[in-house]
């Protein structure tokens, strides 16, 4: 029989406590761990969730579970003569270390006490793992390295740390209920409208919580614009995040009191009464908005995922945008620019369901789209941007047709610079499209337009068929 220490209950509540006076080495649990396994082979499939081999501390006893591993991988069954002959065979122990397999069951009463051992062996292997990451790190602060280097690849290896020792699963029975239950109480994610109608339509309701959602297109087509002023729009009811690599906060600024005063620059310049008021009104309805603009340089994923969670914990948090994703940097070098967007593409994404909140994200377009006669972006022109197009839950593209007509052409439709098309590539769990947009320029806003605004539109650009326009772009 197990002696008072390995009691079910008393091993459950003094896990902890035993890994602080033990904390490098349990090398008899894990050979109980081990031992539990041999008698018990069927409870290898809830070990393997738990343990790794590199959680193992003894040598000899990571060699054994690493072999029940790949026999358990090769779905061969085993006990401890199969186990015991593959281990030899394959040279994974000595032929003289046989003795100590067959010594792994002597000291397992009953393998119950499985769960209790993982939990042990765990805990002692993050402390392991944590004493050599500030081991590292205190050596490297001495290096002359960059703090702020440092510091970022400390919070990659903390956020692996955690990762690992993080099982998330449901059954299904139970994730049904919830969702029934969100429905029937009405608390069921419909979405953050955009506060563009045509665009939420298409979206079913907006920006999903998790989503990354993708803004492309061409440099000065008016990416930014659009984004901010989505921005603005969530953010007069859902507290917004909004972090630019590409302007300052008073750029920034301006536009918005520019744009919701409906002033321009020469406005400005002159500085008349009128001017000032509109100013002042625009103030007092943006002073009321939940936005709040970073302009963190260098922006990577690590310190965007801190921020995001920093801003949710302590005020909350319910949109985020980024301006753009190209101008972000990586916190580990990388061989092509190819490679550092697919990594943080991926970032980004998992930062959207880890933080649970829609991030949209603005991203350059291929160069090889001005080479074609139809410069309306498509999605192949994400292939040179790494995994984008695979990670976003939602790819949209602005385009404007103003900016590739000829001169002679601009004078012939002068009011073409006040339209922009917005087309939805793709759309997990909604529908893909066009949305027609007016565009002020010298405002930088975009608004809303009426069904007979965009049909006309679609028959200044296509007369004979404009309909057909819209559906195949």
């Amino acid at each position: 029989m197990p002696d008072a220490l390995f009691t079910f209950d008393n091993l459950k509540e003094r896990t902890k406590d035993f890994c602080a006076y033990v904390p490098h080495a349990p090398t008899d649990i894990e050979q109980r761990l081990i031992g539990s396994i041999m008698v018990k082979p069927d409870i290898l499939s809830d070990v393997i969730l738990l343990i790794q081999p590199e959680d193992i501390y003894d040598e000899l006893a990571r060699q054994v579970y690493s072999g029940m591993l790949k026999l358990y991988g090769d779905n061969q069954p085993f006990d401890i003569y199969i186990l015991t002959r593959f281990l030899c065979d394959n040279k994974i122990i000595a032929e003289n270390s046989q003795f100590f397999v067959w010594s792994l069951m002597e000291n397992v009463a009953t393998e119950k006490f499985y769960p209790i051992y993982c939990s042990i062996i765990k805990e002692c292997s993050n402390r392991r793992k944590l004493e050599g990451i500030g081991a590292s790190t205190m050596s490297r602060s001495t290096s002359g390295e960059s703090s702020e280097l440092i510091i970022d690849e400390l919070d990659l290896e903390l956020i692996r740390l955690k990762a690992k020792n993080e099982n998330d699963s449901k059954p299904i029975s139970e994730l049904v209920n919830a969702e029934l239950q969100a429905i029937q109480d009405k608390t069921l994610d419909k979405g953050i409208p955009t506060g563009y109608s045509d665009l939420d339509s298409y979206l079913q309701f907006g920006f999903k919580k998790g989503q990354m959602i993708v803004l492309g297109g061409r440099p000065s087509i008016g990416k930014s614009s659009l984004a901010l002023n989505i921005a603005e729009r969530i953010a007069a009811n859902y507290k917004t995040a909004y972090f630019s690599l590409e302007m300052a906060k008073s750029e920034l600024t301006n536009r918005l009191l520019c744009g919701k005063a409906h002033v321009t620059k020469e406005d400005i310049e002159q500085a008349t009464d009128e001017t000032f008021q509109k100013l002042s009104d625009a103030k007092n309805v943006i002073y009321k908005l939940n936005l709040n603009i970073y302009t963190i340089s260098p922006l990577t994923p690590l310190s965007l995922k801190a921020e995001l969670k920093r801003t949710k914990d302590k005020n909350g948090l319910d949109f985020a945008v980024v301006d753009y994703l190209q101008l972000m940097d990586y916190h580990q070098r990388t061989d092509s620019l190819y490679h550092k967007t697919t990594l943080l593409s991926q970032a980004i994404k998992q930062i959207a369901i880890d933080v649970d909140i829609p991030i949209l994200v603005l991203s350059q377009l291929s160069r090889k789209l001005e080479d074609r006669f139809n410069k309306r972006p498509i999605l192949s022109d994400l292939k040179e941007s790494g995994s984008i197009e695979q990670d976003a839950d939602v790819v949209m593209f602005l385009y404007r047709e103003w900016e590739y007509m000829k001169d002679f052409k601009k004078k012939m439709l002068p009011t073409l610079q006040n339209f922009a098309e917005l087309a939805i590539k793709k759309a997990r769990s909604a529908k893909t499209g066009n949305v027609i947009l007016a565009f002020y320029p010298q405002f930088t806003q975009f608004e809303q337009l009426t069904t007979e605004a965009q049909s006309n539109y679609l028959e200044l650009i296509n007369p004979k068929d404009g309909k057909d326009e819209q559906k195949t772009n």
